[in-house]
């Protein structure tokens, strides 16, 4: 086969663009301190690399969840903690009338004393982080806790003057007479001023109150129970709330104690007497403040785990930097004498093409 003399120069001119170009990668590596900087420079690595990237993005949304929750975690400890301080000043009130009091001012001010700090269990109840409310569950609209004096009481599986305004359907209904479990249903049909009782099936309930007492308190939950959960690490989820119905109302694992409803009876039994009641009541109260205590000591876990994720994963960020590290950070030194090689191959490439083109037919014509 003829080897042409444009042959060999377009061979020399492919050879020496060759080497230009590896010695352009080389100048843009130690430039931008990268091994790779588009994925055609090493396929392989470049999909590493991106596998890197993306773990390290899912744990920095993890630490950011992690961050949050632990937000969530203080402030349902505040109020909880704030809970407990009001239940303490509850159980030193029925300590100190435990035996009763026939003198009508300090029977007065005792209830009234009980009536504020059921309205501050109510107020720390109803607790707001942003716009939620962290014992209302997935309900927002609505502050969860709320009570109301009424004029009568439950009748049979209807609760009587009642407004509705602020009630949504299928809140909680708790008070004199009324079984546990129970909630209101406020439909079309039902008169104004009045919510039918069902328990969880819609199935109505009957209330053991009577009709002929003066005035009834009933205590309302219109949040849901349901638990907000947030993701902090791959397939690992944890419950953000506290329902407010657990803590209050004693419907879950923390205990069975409605607190609210045991303030209403301890007022009744110092006002009517006897003490036996007050007794009665006043033991509830240290049931209520286990209860109390297990929901806080359940915000406590919680706290521990988030701070055992959160060091795992700062633990796995870092591995995670150090490969990508390993695999896109240049070493100035290595990169620094490839390139006088590759400055001498090609001024070395240079030279010889120069020489081999400057010959011709003539030089052999003499």
């Amino acid at each position: 086969m003829r080897v042409t003399s444009k042959m060999t120069a377009d061979s020399a001119l492919f050879n020496i663009q060759r080497t230009r170009l590896q010695l352009d990668k080389l100048n843009e590596k130690i430039a931008s301190g990268m091994n790779i900087n588009r994925p055609g420079d090493d396929p392989i690595s470049t999909r590493q690399l991106l596998d890197l990237d993306a773990k390290l993005k899912q744990g920095a949304q993890y630490r950011s969840n992690i961050v949050k929750a632990n937000i969530w975690q203080k402030v349902t400890d505040t109020a909880l903690g704030g809970i407990s301080s009001a239940l303490k000043q509850v159980r030193q009130l029925a300590s100190s009338i435990t035996n009763g009091s026939s003198d009508p001012t300090i029977v007065a001010n005792a209830v009234s004393q009980l009536s504020a700090l059921k309205n501050q269990l109510i107020d720390m109840g109803n607790t707001q982080l942003g716009d939620q409310y962290i014992f209302g569950g997935f309900e927002t609209r609505y502050a969860p806790f709320s009570q109301q004096t009424t004029s009568t009481p439950a009748v049979n599986d209807t609760a009587l003057t009642i407004d509705t305004t602020t009630l949504t359907n299928g809140s909680l209904i708790t008070g004199p007479g009324i079984p546990p479990n129970t909630f209101i249903s406020i439909t079309a049909a039902t008169a104004a001023g009045t919510v039918d009782l069902v328990d969880s099936t819609g199935v109505a309930v009957a209330t053991t109150a009577a009709a002929t007492s003066a005035t009834s308190t009933f205590n309302f939950f219109r949040g849901t129970t349901d638990g907000l959960n947030v993701e902090i690490n791959q397939g690992t989820t944890l419950q953000l709330n506290v329902p407010g119905d657990q803590v209050l109302l004693g419907t879950g694992t923390f205990g069975s104690v409605n607190i609210l409803d045991e303030i209403d009876k301890l007022s009744t039994a110092l006002l009517n007497g006897p003490s036996a009641d007050i007794s009665a009541a006043a033991t509830k109260l240290d049931d209520a403040a286990n209860q109390v205590n297990n929901a806080i000591t359940d915000v406590a876990s919680k706290m521990i785990r988030l701070d055992s994720m959160d060091k795992l994963l700062v633990n796995n960020r870092n591995t995670l930097g150090t490969l990508t590290s390993s695999i896109q950070t240049v070493d100035y030194a290595k990169a620094a004498t490839e390139l006088n090689q590759q400055k001498m191959a090609f001024e070395a490439a240079l030279s010889a093409t120069a020489k081999v083109s400057s010959l011709s037919l003539l030089d052999y014509l003499k």
